[in-house]
């Protein structure tokens, strides 16, 4: 296994590593377009990861770049997914006013 094959696989395990970290935070309250984007992420990963293996193309460095830039902005922002997806991911709850 080559250097750049090696960079490859950890860069892709990284960013499905984080985007379950994410998934697994979130809740009902939370925006189904995010919960979407972080399952789409986690699929590509999961594509990328096998690619070399089904014969759809070989791994390179720009590839590698942005799988690993990916992954360390997930990692940068989990402080803002400790708990839960931040306020603004998530949907404003119903309030329940009285009329009259």
């Amino acid at each position: 296994m080559s250097i750049l094959h090696l960079a490859h696989e950890l860069a892709c395990a990284a960013l499905l590593w984080t985007c379950f970290c994410r998934l697994v935070r979130t809740n009902e309250h939370t925006k189904p377009a995010i919960r979407f984007a972080f399952w789409l992420l986690s699929f590509a990963a999961i594509i990328s990861t096998a690619s070399p293996y089904l014969g759809w193309g070989g791994t390179d460095w720009p590839t590698v770049i942005l799988l690993g830039a990916a992954a360390l902005v997930q990692t940068v922002t989990a402080r803002y997914w400790r708990y839960a997806p931040p306020a603004v991911f998530q949907n404003e709850e119903p309030r329940n006013e009285a009329v009259g």
